[in-house]
């Protein structure tokens, strides 16, 4: 948070995504302090300037960059064929930092969330159809089809700390 000294409330101005093309300058009202700031976009962050209601402009100090973080990735691609009573490996392919978790919808509109903890995982299945990811997330960020989906609440509460190579479960929307 910010900390702010003196008589609230108080106009701050800022910095966001400074030493890029996108940056703009930006000022808040605060009531409270500390101030706690939501910061959408990459970039450099710096205070400018602040003032508050009984002494007029104050010293500021304070700058931070903040990185942008690449989405996770994962890609399912392949034909199989399966023959009753056998079963196929499906190889998910992952980028980013791991682990992960991928949501996939089978071929009976079940869904699906699955904890990948290296980068090249097999999901093994048993029924026929077609097959599709629909969500994927690691530590830092999310990725997914259909954001106000069941499975998209589902994906972001999965802890990944205990990453492992067994299914979580199934929901349904």
């Amino acid at each position: 948070g910010i900390g702010l000294e003196g008589q609230g409330p108080w106009l701050l101005g800022y910095l966001v995504g400074g030493d890029t093309a996108a940056a703009t300058t930006e000022t808040v009202l605060a009531a409270q302090s500390p101030l706690e700031l939501e910061v959408t976009r990459p970039g450099r962050f710096a205070l400018l300037s602040v003032s508050d209601s009984s002494c007029g402009e104050g010293l500021v100090d304070g700058e931070l960059v903040i990185p942008a973080l690449a989405l996770p990735t994962a890609h399912l691609e392949g034909d199989y064929v399966l023959c009753p009573g056998d079963s196929a490996d499906l190889v998910v392919e992952c980028g980013g930092v791991g682990p992960w978790a991928v949501a996939y919808r089978d071929a009976h509109a079940g869904r699906w969330i699955e904890l990948v903890p290296h980068a090249r995982h097999v999901i093994s299945v048993a029924a026929e159809g077609r097959y599709s990811l629909v969500g994927v997330r690691n530590a830092q960020c999310a990725f997914c089809e259909d954001d106000g989906a069941d499975y998209c609440s589902e994906l972001l509460g999965v802890g990944l700390a205990a990453a492992s190579d067994a299914p979580l479960g199934s929901w349904t929307s």
